[in-house]
C-alpha cells in the first residue's frame, strides 16, 4: 500500500511496468459484460506485447457521488482473485474519495499516463470519469490523440434483449429473478463467508444448517428458500438448501443465510464456504408449529434432490 497523488490509495499485485494498457472499470461480480471487456483488453495488450493492467474502486463512486449505498455483488477478496485468474498482470485497487470525484478527466488521465505508464485505455461504452462525468468514453476516445495514448471503446453484451451491467443485476436480485441475474454474470450468484454457531434450531427440526457470516455485506435477494452449491476452501462441492431470512417461525427478526447441506455430517465451524444460488424454491413463509415446518422442509429438500438429478 502507498499514497499515491492527490490522496488516491493504490494497491498493485505485481511492480509496475512502463507502456501499459488499462482496463478501467468497477467490475463488480465480473459479469459477462466485465470479462468481454477485459477479453478486449487482453487482446489488445497481447498484441502490443505489454502488461494488461486494471484499474478499479474499492468504494462504489455512487457512494460517493451520491451518498447512496450500494450494495455489492461481490466482495474484494474474490474480485481480486476473479480478475486474477482472467490473465491480468496488475491490478490497482484504488480508493475513490471526494479527492477523485473533484478530479478532471483530463488530471485523471494524466495520472494514469505518468504514474502508471497507460498508453492504450479499453473502458466501457458507458464508463465516464472525472468531475460531473465529463469524461465519457465516447469523449475520451475523441480526444485520446491529445494525451498521446490509444483508446478502446467496447460495446455492450446483451442478455435477453437487455444490456448486462451491475445495476440491472442488483435489480434482478432484488426482485428475486436469480435466473436471470445468474444469466447476466455467467455463474451461480455466490454468497461468500464462514460457518458461525447460530441457534442450533434446524438441527432440532433434523435440518442442521451452516450459519453463514457473510465476508463483507454482499446483496441478498428477496427471503427465500434456495437450491444451492456448496463449495469448501479445498474445493469440495456439495448439494445444499439454503434459507435467507428472518426464520419467522421461531419470531427471528435478524436475516441469516443458513445452509442444509444434503448428505452431510461434519462440524465445520469457523470454516470459509461458498453458497452458490443456483435456483429460488419458494419464498419464505411462517408455520404454525415446527412439525409444520419440519414436514415443509422435506419436501424442498426432495425438490432439490430433483434438481440436481435433471
Amino acid at each position: 500500500m502507498r499514497r499515491r497523488r492527490n490522496e488516491v490509495d493504490t494497491t498493485s499485485l505485481t511492480s509496475e511496468a512502463r507502456d501499459v494498457v488499462v482496463a478501467l472499470g468497477m467490475f463488480d461480480g465480473v459479469h459477462l459484460g466485465h470479462r468481454h471487456l477485459l477479453s478486449m483488453a487482453l487482446e489488445d495488450a497481447r498484441q502490443m506485447g505489454v502488461p494488461l493492467h486494471v484499474y478499479t474502486f474499492i468504494e462504489h463512486p455512487q457512494q460517493v457521488l451520491r451518498g447512496v449505498r450500494v450494495p455489492l455483488l461481490m466482495p474484494m477478496r474474490q474480485k481480486i482473485g476473479m480478475l486474477s485468474r482472467l490473465g491480468v498482470d496488475c491490478l490497482h485497487l484504488v480508493h475513490f474519495n471526494q479527492v477523485l470525484a473533484d478530479m478532471s478527466y483530463e488530471a485523471f488521465l494524466d495520472n494514469m499516463i505518468r504514474d502508471i505508464g497507460m498508453t492504450h485505455l479499453v473502458m466501457g461504452y458507458d464508463a465516464c470519469i472525472g468531475k460531473e462525468g465529463m469524461g465519457t468514453a465516447q469523449r475520451i476516445h475523441q480526444e485520446a490523440g491529445r494525451f498521446g495514448i490509444t483508446v478502446r471503446v467496447v460495446p455492450p453484451v446483451v442478455v435477453a434483449g437487455g444490456i448486462v451491467s451491475s445495476t440491472r443485476i442488483r435489480t434482478a436480485l432484488q426482485h428475486g429473478d436469480l435466473d436471470f441475474a445468474n444469466r447476466c454474470l455467467g455463474r451461480s450468484y455466490t454468497l461468500y463467508g464462514s460457518v458461525v454457531e447460530g441457534r442450533r434450531v434446524g438441527r432440532s427440526l433434523g435440518f442442521p444448517t451452516a450459519n453463514l457470516a457473510l465476508e463483507e455485506q454482499q446483496l441478498l435477494p428477496p427471503d427465500g428458500v434456495f437450491v444451492s452449491r456448496v463449495v469448501r476452501a479445498d474445493g469440495t462441492a456439495y448439494a445444499g438448501m439454503t434459507n435467507i431470512g428472518t426464520n419467522p417461525t421461531f419470531q427471528r427478526r435478524r436475516t441469516t443465510v443458513e445452509t442444509y447441506l444434503l448428505d452431510f455430517d461434519e462440524e465445520i465451524y469457523g470454516e470459509a464456504l461458498e453458497v452458490q444460488l443456483l435456483h429460488r424454491i419458494r419464498d419464505e413463509a411462517k408455520f404454525r408449529t415446527a412439525e409444520q415446518l419440519s414436514a415443509q422442509l422435506q419436501q424442498d429438500v426432495v425438490r432439490v434432490r430433483e434438481y440436481f438429478s435433471a
